[in-house]
């Protein structure tokens, strides 16, 4: 089954990965050596991944509730003296998906105690940059401009000398696009475009239809020909076939305006 599943995690089937994920966790739970630091990362990232793939096919309060379930069992490890530094390093990871999730939610605060408890933690780069990239857009929906352009500026200044993972690049240019949405929309389309033209080239497909959405959103709003630059149901076919529910919801708003 983990055989067939790492054949999946280069699949843009979301939904698919996550039933299988399920199962693999449900076989490796009950057998696991919880003395094992080997067998205890490979689960937690089997973990980790599986809300990753709730977020984006499922419900975001059942992610939220596995990130921080995820989390909360690594601190019990860090409490009881596990070495290594992956209890640490892993519920980091855990806590920065929750702040993007409870940014979805409309919780800024939770959304605040949890990034500064994430940021208390060893952190890596991935952490750093995925809650700053939450807080820039937490000051797009909350209308907060100048204090998110400086957010901006410290996750773009974070790149220095880094070659950036998870197609990090795409994704801080989407969350400026945002930042600028209301006030500047032109500045906005701006930012989407690059967001896309990055995306691509760094062959991430989720970000990809993502920055496509936002792209398509943003033209929308500005004038109706103009989305005529996504096709929007390419887009929606896409978005189907990887079991992108919510992205496709947001898609669905522009094909029926």
């Amino acid at each position: 089954m983990e055989a067939a599943l790492a054949q999946l995690n280069n699949s843009i089937d979301f939904s698919q990965r996550k039933r299988l994920r399920r199962k693999l966790i449900q076989r490796l739970s009950p057998d696991i050596d919880e003395n094992d630091p080997t067998a205890m990362q490979r689960l937690i990232a089997h973990r980790i991944a599986l809300g990753w793939e709730e977020w984006n096919t499922g419900s975001i309060v059942e992610a939220r509730t596995l990130f921080h379930a995820i989390a909360a069992d690594c601190l019990k490890r860090i409490k009881r003296g596990d070495g290594g530094g992956w209890p640490e390093r892993n519920a980091a990871n855990a806590l920065r998906r929750a702040v993007g999730l409870e940014l979805e939610l409309g919780d800024p605060v939770a959304m605040a105690k949890t990034a500064r408890q994430a940021l208390g933690l060893r952190t890596g780069w991935i952490e750093y940059n995925s809650i700053l990239n939450r807080l820039v857009l937490y000051c797009a929906r909350y209308s907060q401009v100048f204090l998110g352009k400086r957010f901006a500026k410290l996750a773009l200044r974070s790149f220095s000398g880094l070659d950036p993972a998870e197609g990090a690049r795409s994704v801080i240019c989407s969350d400026i696009g945002s930042l600028f949405r209301a006030s500047a929309p032109d500045t906005a389309l701006f930012f989407y475009r690059k967001a896309l033209e990055v995306s691509k080239r760094e062959d991430d497909f989720r970000q990809h239809t993502y920055s496509q959405m936002e792209l398509a959103l943003t033209e929308a709003l500005l004038d109706a020909e103009a989305r005529r630059t996504i096709d929007i149901d390419r887009l929606r076919s896409d978005l189907h076939q990887a079991g992108l529910q919510d992205m496709l919801s947001r898609v669905d708003m522009v094909s029926g305006a």
